[in-house]
């Protein structure tokens, strides 16, 4: 009997190491895969889509294009004085953008350093709108589509070895009506998103109750940003509509950029209360936000 339980115990060990090192073996050697972000928008609105990498093999340099269909996608981008889009800090390696902005509908990114880099995060963002006229669903993936070159120019590290087997999955883009009105939940918005996403206020802590209002968002459970709130006519980011939002716009009339509240980007603020005709926000605006006051 006691040689029995020795000769099981050496079994049971034997396939406990080869399992072990079979399951070790298949995590250090995942395979390499950029991932674009899954996010959701309604028509007119503006998203950000991020390219990452996981698992990544080690790498000094990429030289990526995205093509997008003006039709159904509009760049939002900031162009420095070349023409070219400032991207965004916060990559895993430094980003320039090559190609200017007189093709309309493809960007060449770029990015390099000295040095190999094997962290996993973000590579590089890109914001869109999307067109006002864009029917509900998804928008297919040939109107939005990041690919590299297999060659020298492609995914690349200080050696100079090129990745060629680096598998691009190219997300997806839903258009959705606006699930957000003047007194929505928390809990009532991410009934509309899949399991494991998380709201933030405006101001980037994560709100677990209570109202969302202009600037929240909504990100995945990788942390990626994938939809913005925006209520009409609700300029503060509480939620509610009151004389503070007449106040918020005043002050932006009077004194532009400087006077935006806390944690709102101008492209958010004026989305929120530019309702009427013109380019500029003007007293117009201000009057419809004052007769949507909350009674």
């Amino acid at each position: 009997m006691n040689e029995f339980i020795k000769k099981l115990s050496c079994i049971l060990f034997a396939v406990a190491v080869i399992f072990g090192f079979t399951a070790t073996a298949g995590a250090a050697d995942a395979a390499p895969v950029i991932k674009i972000s899954e996010v959701k928008g309604s028509p007119g609105q503006r998203i950000t889509v991020t390219a990452s990498i996981e698992n990544n093999p080690g790498i000094a340099g990429y030289k990526i294009t995205v093509t997008y269909n003006p039709a159904k996608l509009k760049g939002v981008f900031e162009y420095d004085d070349d023409g070219r889009i400032i991207f965004p800090a916060g990559g895993i390696i430094p980003v320039k953008e090559i190609n200017p902005k007189t093709d309309i509908n493809k960007i060449i990114v770029v990015a390099q350093q000295n040095t190999d880099t094997a962290s996993d995060g973000k590579l590089f963002e890109l914001d869109f709108e999307i067109n006002e006229n864009a029917t509900l669903g998804e928008i297919s993936g040939d109107d939005l589509k990041f690919d590299y070159d297999r060659g020298a120019e492609g995914i690349v590290n200080v050696a100079g070895k090129s990745f060629t087997d680096i598998y691009i999955s190219q997300g997806k883009i839903s258009v959705v009506n606006n699930p957000t009105d003047l007194g929505t939940t928390v809990e009532q918005i991410l009934e509309q998103f899949d399991d494991g996403a998380h709201v933030f206020d405006k101001d980037g802590n994560e709100i677990t109750g209570g109202l969302v209002g202009t600037g929240s968002y909504i990100s995945d459970e990788n942390g990626i940003k994938i939809f913005t709130v925006v209520i009409d006519f609700e300029m503060t980011g509480d939620g509610r509509i009151n004389i503070d939002d007449v106040t918020a716009l005043l002050n932006y009339i009077q004194s532009g950029s400087e006077a935006l509240p806390s944690g709102l980007t101008e492209d958010i603020f004026t989305r929120a209360g530019k309702l009427t005709d013109g380019s500029r926000m003007d007293i117009e605006d201000l009057m419809n936000i004052f007769l949507n006051i909350e009674k």
